[in-house]
C-alpha cells in the first residue's frame, strides 16, 4: 500500500486582499497557479483551511494543523493578523519545516525581516510568472528544512522541547477528498442555476470551512436569495458571523425582505463597535432610501425627515472613504430630489466624478463605478453620453438585481424631474434597457 504523503499546511488569506503598499493580490489564484504546484511538486500534499472538512471546532482543526503538520508555508504578503497570528503559534511549536514567502515589493515586517523569505513576482495582471524560479527556491527550502538547524526565532533561542497533542485526544484526520476548492466551483457551477441549486447544494454541505460557508453566502447574494442569507448566517460558526463584512451583508439581505428595523439595528450596532465606514454608512443609507419611498408613497409628513437620514447617511460613507463612489453618487442622485437646494451638491459632483474616473482609468472598476457614471450623466442631462455607457454596463453586470437596482435611481431622477416639467422619454429608455433581463454569467 502507498504510504500517505507528507502534508504542508499554507497560511495566506483568501480572496483578494491588499498588502501593505495598497497593491491588491488575489490569494486564491496565487494559491492555486502558483503555491499549490509547488508544494504538490515538492511530493507533498498542500492543505489550506478551506481543505479542511473535520467535523467539530474548525478553529481547532486548523491549530492542530499548525502543530502537526510536517512542513507549513506562510505568506507574509498582507498584514492579516490571522496569518500572523497562526505564525506565531507554529514557531512556538515547531523549531523549523516553516516556510516564509512574500510578492516581490510587499515590505516584509521588521520582526521577521531578519527571516529567510521567498519572494514571488506577479505582472500587471496579478497573475504569478518566473514560476520555474519560484519552484526551484521553494524546493530548495523544503528539502533544507529537514536538516537540524531551527528556522523558527523561538527554537533558535531558547532550549526546550516542542509541545505535543494530549495524548486522550489524537489529531483529527484531514485530507482533501473534498476540499474547499472543490466546494467553491461547485458553488460557483449552482450559481448559474439560481436560488433552488444553491439551496440544494447547501443540503449536502457537511463539516464546511467557513470560507466555504462564506462563498455560498455571497452566492446567495449574487442570486437575490436574501432569505436564504438570513438562514445561513445562523449555520456560521459567530466569530464568522459577527465579522463586519458578514453583518452587513445580513443587513442588507434584512432590508431587502422588509425588515428594515432590524437592519438598522445590525448596522447601528456595527458603527457603535466596529467604528465607521463607507461601506456600513452605505448600506443604512439604503435602509433609509427604501423606508423613505415606502413613506413618501403613502403621503407619510415623515418622508421628508427620512430622506434627510438617507443623505446624511451616504454623505457620512463617502467621507469615510472619497475612493468610494457608492454612497458618494447615492447622495448626490438623493439631494437632487429634495424640494429645497443643498449646499453640499455643487461640491460633491466633481469629487464623486473624480473618484469614478481615476477607477475607470486604472482599468480597476466594477458594475457599480459604471452606474455612478451613468446616473452622474443622467443628473447633467447628458443623454448621449448616458447612453453610451448603457452597453458597458450590459457586459459588467453579474446580476440581475444590480441592473434592477439602477433602474429605480433612474426612476427616481426621471420623476422628479417630470414633476418640474422636464422631458425625460429618454431616461425612460434607458430604464427599459436595464430592465431586460441582461446578466452576464
Amino acid at each position: 500500500m502507498e504510504s500517505a504523503r507528507q502534508q504542508c499546511f499554507v497560511l495566506m488569506p483568501f480572496g483578494k486582499k491588499s498588502d501593505q503598499t495598497g497593491t491588491v493580490l488575489d490569494f486564491d489564484l496565487i494559491y492555486t497557479s502558483l503555491v499549490e504546484p509547488a508544494i504538490e511538486e515538492a511530493g507533498l500534499e498542500s492543505l489550506r483551511w478551506d481543505d479542511i472538512s473535520a467535523s467539530g471546532n474548525i478553529g481547532r482543526s486548523v491549530l492542530e494543523r499548525l502543530l502537526v503538520c510536517d512542513f507549513l508555508v506562510a505568506d507574509i504578503s498582507s498584514s492579516s493578523p490571522t496569518v500572523f497570528y497562526e505564525l506565531g503559534i507554529r514557531h512556538a511549536s515547531r523549531p523549523r519545516s516553516t516556510v516564509l514567502i512574500a510578492r516581490q515589493g510587499s515590505p516584509i515586517p521588521l520582526d521577521l525581516s531578519a527571516l529567510r523569505v521567498i519572494f514571488y513576482r506577479l505582472n500587471e495582471a496579478g497573475r504569478p510568472e518566473d514560476v520555474a524560479s519560484f519552484n526551484s527556491a521553494m524546493l530548495d527550502m523544503l528539502r533544507s528544512t529537514s536538516d537540524n538547524v531551527p528556522d523558527s526565532p523561538v527554537f533558535s533561542l531558547l532550549d526546550v522541547v516542542p509541545p505535543q497533542l494530549k495524548q486522550q485526544r489524537s489529531p483529527t484526520p484531514v485530507g482533501k477528498t473534498r476540499s474547499g476548492s472543490d466546494w467553491k466551483r461547485r458553488i460557483a457551477q449552482a450559481r448559474l442555476g439560481g436560488i433552488e441549486e444553491l439551496e440544494n447544494l447547501e443540503n449536502e454541505l457537511t463539516d464546511a470551512s467557513p470560507e466555504v460557508l462564506l462563498e455560498l453566502f455571497r452566492a446567495y447574494r449574487s442570486a437575490g436569495g436574501w432569505r436564504q442569507m438570513i438562514a445561513l448566517t445562523r449555520k456560521m460558526p459567530a466569530a464568522v458571523t459577527a465579522s463586519p463584512m458578514v453583518q452587513e451583508q445580513l443587513a442588507l439581505a434584512l432590508n431587502r425582505t422588509g425588515d428594515t428595523d432590524r437592519a438598522e439595528t445590525v448596522l447601528r450596532n456595527l458603527l457603535r463597535h466596529n467604528g465607521p465606514s463607507s461601506e456600513t454608512y452605505g448600506i443604512l443609507g439604503r435602509v433609509y432610501k427604501d423606508r423613505w419611498q415606502i413613506t413618501a408613497e403613502k403621503g407619510d409628513p415623515e418622508a421628508s425627515k427620512i430622506l434627510d437620514q438617507a443623505i446624511d447617511s451616504y454623505v457620512k460613507g463617502f467621507e469615510e472613504d472619497w475612493r468610494d463612489s457608492y454612497p458618494g453618487i447615492n447622495a448626490i442622485t438623493l439631494m437632487n430630489l429634495r424640494g429645497t437646494p443643498d449646499p453640499r451638491l455643487e461640491e460633491m459632483i466633481p469629487v464623486v466624478r473624480y473618484a469614478v474616473k481615476r477607477k475607470l482609468a486604472k482599468g480597476r472598476f466594477d458594475y457599480w463605478d459604471l452606474a455612478t457614471l451613468l446616473e452622474l450623466e443622467v443628473l447633467a442631462g447628458n443623454s448621449q453620453a448616458a447612453l453610451s455607457i448603457v452597453g458597458d454596463l450590459q457586459s459588467t453586470a453579474h446580476d440581475q438585481w444590480q441592473a434592477e437596482t439602477t433602474a429605480r435611481n433612474l426612476s427616481l431622477i426621471r420623476k422628479a424631474r417630470e414633476n418640474r416639467g422636464e422631458d425625460m422619454g429618454w431616461i425612460a429608455g434607458i430604464e427599459q434597457q436595464l430592465s431586460s433581463g441582461y446578466v452576464r454569467d
